[in-house]
């Protein structure tokens, strides 16, 4: 019986470390957002704003969801990059054609016909080398009068081509009539393709956010340095230019030929027909990176002015269980942090079919010091509790020996 109670004493200091080492876990986090629960839904969810990608580690990995009672709540990040929604083609059938004044028509059959309420586009292959023509794009049913689409302009000028014609949604025309204007030329349709379900596929695209630059020039080179301190997930940038101009790009991270993008920018005007591409895509290799270089090439002619910039980005979304609408923190901000695996991950498939609660996040509010970035600080904490559950082990060993010694 007394070495009962003189072992249960002793073990006392390896309960407190481990006590001690729990309940100091959330000291390591730096930044911490009320979460505003809605909806009654079993399911709920956020997007995460971007002062928690400018905070949180880059793999998201120290983000923690915690309850009033300091308890940890299992959630998964639903992340959606830019992708395909899986196009379809549908070959077309020349069915009519006729000339009245300087319009052309061409009446086509889809066969098969595309989906209804799926995005849509049309691709002409036109006979002439040259042109610059508005186009018309008419659709109907069987025994139906033509309905308007869409009106745009196709072209095919000094090496840029436009030869399709998207809208943004479909009623299933089983026929579709192609007008060429003031088509003094006699153009004709050599073949007509139709895609259905086009077009690219996001989680949730915020509105744009302004970009700060800094803009350089050295020996007909122009440097852009674009800035991210959001860490975003940037995947299109805007670029304000004026003038006419013609410029090949290329995008790297610190040296060139890292993760390296090359395009042309350009902006003019032939025949009437305003030619632009004045955007730079990205791809996931610059994701969260702080800045990275655009290296345009000038040649002879003056650098470009440009005016401003603008990024569109994607936000992740964090998918948790609260059936009893619990108040909940979310934490983020810890270099120590590892990520966690919680089993939610594993039924994602099914709880991405279930309705769910949108919810909202509060202010951000500042509950540590920053810790640097370089070098991880000595946890002395954790070398107190290994300290004081090595001792009580000595103690409980020589104890023990002094007991057996004095019952011999």
């Amino acid at each position: 019986m007394k070495l009962i109670k003189i072992s249960f004493f002793l073990m006392v200091p390896f309960f407190l470390a481990y006590t001690l080492t729990t309940a100091a876990d959330l000291k390591d986090w730096q930044y911490r957002k009320k979460i505003e629960i809605r909806g009654t839904e079993k399911y709920k969810n956020f997007f995460l704003t971007k002062e928690v990608y400018q905070h949180s580690n880059p793999d998201l990995s120290d983000l923690r969801l915690i309850d009033e009672e300091q308890k940890t709540v299992p959630y998964s990040i639903v992340s959606y990059s830019e992708q395909n929604t899986g196009e379809k083609e549908y070959q077309t059938q020349l069915i009519g054609s006729n000339q009245v004044k300087k319009t052309s028509y061409f009446d086509f059959q889809i066969i098969p016909p595309g989906k209804k309420g799926e995005k849509q586009k049309l691709k002409l292959e036109l006979n002439l080398e040259t042109y610059s023509k508005q186009v018309e794009v008419y659709g109907r049913m069987e025994n139906t009068d033509w309905e308007f689409i869409t009106k745009d302009t196709v072209y095919q000028i000094d090496g840029f081509e436009k030869n399709e014609i998207g809208f943004p949604q479909s009623n299933g025309y089983l026929f579709y009539q192609v007008r060429i204007l003031d088509n003094r030329e006699n153009m004709k349709i050599k073949q007509c393709t139709l895609y259905s379900g086009i077009g690219k596929k996001y989680l949730k695209l915020l509105d744009k956010i302004k970009i700060d630059f800094e803009l350089s020039h050295e020996n007909k080179i122009s440097l852009l340095k674009i800035k991210n301190p959001y860490r975003l997930k940037l995947i299109r940038l805007h670029l304000t230019i004026k003038g006419n101009f013609k410029r090949h790009y290329s995008v790297y991270q610190k040296q060139p030929g890292q993760g390296m993008i090359e395009d042309s920018l350009y902006h003019f005007q032939v025949q009437d027909v305003l030619i632009q591409n004045t955007d730079i895509d990205l791809n996931q290799q610059f994701f969260f990176s702080e800045e990275w270089m655009v290296k345009i090439q000038n040649n002879d002619d003056k650098p470009l002015q440009i005016q401003e910039i603008t990024g569109d980005f994607m936000t992740d979304k964090i998918v948790f269980e609260n059936p009893e609408n619990k108040s909940l923190f979310l934490y983020y901000g810890s270099l120590k942090a590892e990520k966690p695996a919680y089993d939610i991950r594993n039924f994602m498939e099914y709880i991405e079919k279930e309705s769910q609660d949108e919810c909202l996040l509060g202010e951000g509010v500042r509950i540590g010091k920053e810790e640097p970035a370089q070098e991880k600080p000595i946890d002395y904490r954790f070398l107190f509790n290994i300290l004081i559950i090595v001792l009580s082990v000595g103690l409980i060993f020589i104890v023990v020996l002094k007991l057996k010694k004095e019952k011999k």
